[in-house]
């Protein structure tokens, strides 16, 4: 298998951040706006198929994984 981690822009992930967003069990909240939303996305491609994402936050901080 080949794994590719892309960093892409919150279009090219809209859809599954949407299936991400409604999978959450708490309400909107200063985090999802402060930090989620200002994250870098990364799209997760396995043998060139995307899988699903991840967003960093600042270099340093996993704010979702989907």
């Amino acid at each position: 298998m080949e794994y590719k981690f892309i960093k892409t822009s919150f279009n090219e992930n809209k859809a599954m951040f949407f299936k991400y967003f409604n999978s959450l069990s708490g309400i909107y909240d200063n985090f999802l706006e402060s930090h989620i939303l200002k994250s870098d996305l990364y799209s997760i491609y396995i043998d060139n198929n995307n899988k699903g994402y991840f967003a960093i936050y600042e270099d340093r901080l996993l704010t979702q994984f989907y």
